[in-house]
């Protein structure tokens, strides 16, 4: 199981936290920040789940000091607050908490705050050896989806994973399909200004052998040379914009909790139900292909849980 760390002064508050997490998380409780940092001293902790106002050292300085120690700096965190400031939230987001979580939320709507819990370790993508460089993508693409997947659509999402690709890692052209049944269906694509909008339909994707191949292996791909006629999809279109690189990822029908369980593996039973694709003239690197792959894979069930919701 994976562990989550409380940290809030308020007795109750903290009991309730327990009750309500211990049923899929391992719980460490501190009812201030140094207990916290002892318990950090000798606990794996995946999450921290921190008061912004806190005796002593309050929130924004404990993600202050996380961020100075190597051992500890890449903990994602989650500030629960009921009125942060701007000037909190931009701290905070800079010190490398991605997300805010309101208190009420707690009392109004447990399954919701349960949901951002998930949705936060879930996204906590651990590559060895992420350059600073990524790893600043990383949490500026993961809060932006944490925050359209709390209270978003479907079609917000999707449109704002499109637009952090192209601003985040230079992708010249990004499209998302639905594909359940077989029977794909464009759902938001996102193309760099220097290049055309692509003719293609839904009965081309379906014969390319790449994709054919992703949906009957649930696999991810990716090359730095589809300029092989059998190679990624809307070849013509890559050729003829010099557009060398491309990557296809899947995306799964699984909820949080079952991901979560199972270890972030998805399962015999998980299905495909809609299909990311990305081109880029710049070649990927492998870390940036591992990096949007996992990504994919752990934001899936906020994609799903959005898409039933419409």
């Amino acid at each position: 199981m994976y562990t989550v760390l409380v940290i809030d002064d308020d007795e109750p508050l903290r009991i309730v936290l327990e009750h309500i997490l211990s049923t899929e998380f391992n719980v460490l409780l501190a009812h201030n920040a140094q207990e916290a940092i002892d318990l950090l001293s000798g606990h794996s902790v995946n999450l921290i789940l921190s008061d912004i106002y806190m005796p002593g050292m309050n929130g924004i300085q404990l993600l202050e000091s996380l961020q100075a120690d190597a051992d500890k700096k890449n903990i994602p965190v989650l500030i629960m607050t009921n009125l942060p400031s701007d000037e909190k939230k931009e701290a905070a987001h800079h010190l490398g908490a991605a997300d805010f979580i309101d208190k009420m939320l707690l009392h109004q709507d447990k399954k919701a705050f349960l949901n951002r819990v998930r949705l936060k370790v879930l996204t906590d993508v651990n590559l060895p050896d992420l350059d600073e460089h990524l790893n600043n993508k990383k949490q500026a693409i993961i809060r932006s989806l944490m925050n359209e997947s709390a209270f978003g659509s479907f079609k917000t999402i999707t449109n704002i994973l499109c637009k952090q690709l192209h601003d985040l890692f230079q992708v010249d052209y990004s499209s998302f399909w639905l594909t359940k049944n077989n029977n794909p269906k464009l759902i938001t694509s996102y193309k760099d200004d220097n290049i055309p909008v692509p003719s293609y339909s839904a009965d081309e994707l379906v014969k390319e052998s790449d994709f054919q191949k992703l949906m009957n292996e649930k696999q991810a791909y990716f090359s730095n040379h589809v300029y092989d006629r059998d190679s990624g999809i809307m070849n013509t279109y890559s050729v003829e914009n010099k557009i060398t690189a491309e990557i296809g990822l899947p995306v799964f029908a699984v909820n949080e909790k079952n991901l979560l369980l199972n270890n972030m593996k998805i399962s015999a039973n998980d299905s495909i139900f809609a299909f990311l694709d990305i081109k880029r003239k710049k070649l990927f690197s492998t870390q940036e292909f591992e990096l949007l792959k996992n990504l994919t894979k752990q934001m899936s069930p906020a994609f799903w849980r959005l898409y039933q919701q419409d």
